[in-house]
């Protein structure tokens, strides 16, 4: 059974719901205070954009937690597929200085991302 995310789009499509549901508590509840408290000054003319980023800080919020949840999650759960993405990578990396081609980082894989930054003193970006 699989207990981390491995991509970043698996793990916003948690984060989403998660923050959605607050700020639509938080919404429902607290609406006419809210607007009460972004009425004034400069909020006042531009109060809609402003409850758009109240809205979505939850969910920005709820992303950056979950993010360092899965984190921990790979680093507790994922040894043996992080040690042999560490192999894979070394590899490449040794393959690239040999045949002076270049290794490419995939960005949306999160194991990847935590395998390159375990390894990062053996390799530059350039």
């Amino acid at each position: 059974m699989q207990t981390y995310l491995k991509t970043r789009g698996r793990l916003l499509s948690v984060a989403a719901p998660v923050g959605t549901l607050f700020s639509t508590f938080l919404f429902r509840v607290d609406l006419e205070e809210m607007r009460n408290y972004f009425n004034i000054g400069v909020f006042g003319r531009h109060q809609f954009p402003v409850l758009l980023a109240v809205f979505v800080l939850p969910i920005l919020a709820a992303y950056i937690v979950l993010y360092f949840l899965n984190r921990l999650l790979i680093w507790f759960y994922g040894g043996e597929d992080l040690e042999d993405r560490r192999r894979k990578l070394l590899v490449c990396l040794i393959d690239a200085y040999i045949f002076e081609r270049k290794v490419f980082f995939a960005a949306d894989d999160l194991l990847d991302e935590y395998a390159w930054s375990s390894i990062k003193l053996l390799w530059r970006r350039k």
